[in-house]
């Protein structure tokens, strides 16, 4: 079976605008699982990333560059999710898509920590539901909750 990336990027995109229809002017300072990001830089963040990921589309990696905005969306909408208290809107097929994606992201000293685009990845069980899975790829701790941050699990990117 040939897997059409430009309908699983849309489909991302979609969940991520049904999570952000929901946001109201008193979720914007809420803290997300980026540590450094509110819900309003989160979404600043993803505007900035949704112009390039689309001007990358257009060249000759395109689709690397679908790829990667598949991730952003499917992890960035969880982000969202956890941040608003609500459950994420993934579709399972969407997240099993992102899983060998975000196991291609380097989890290295130098590309990863304090300060860089993603945090260390976290140890996640095989068995975990594979969006659970790609969040701790991408060093996020799946049981992320606004009201029991402890530091641990939140990444920059």
């Amino acid at each position: 079976m040939i897997v059409d990336m430009r309908e699983l990027d849309r489909r991302a995109v979609q969940a991520t605008v049904e999570i952000v229809g929901t946001i109201t002017a008193n979720d914007l300072d809420r803290p997300t699982p980026c540590s450094q990001w509110t819900v309003h830089g989160l979404l600043e963040h993803q505007i900035v990333q949704n112009h390039g990921f689309a001007f990358a589309a257009s060249g000759q990696r395109s689709e690397l560059a679908i790829g990667f905005h598949l991730i952003d969306c499917v992890v960035h909408g969880w982000d969202l999710a956890k941040a608003l208290g609500v459950p994420p809107n993934v579709d399972a097929d969407l997240a099993g898509a992102a899983l060998p994606l975000a196991a291609q992201v380097p989890d290295a000293p130098d590309i990863r920590g304090p300060g860089r685009a993603f945090q260390a990845g976290i140890a996640a069980s095989v068995d975990a539901p594979p969006l659970d899975r790609v969040v701790a790829l991408l060093g996020r701790s799946p049981g992320w909750s606004a009201s029991a941050r402890t530091g641990d699990g939140e990444s920059g990117a």
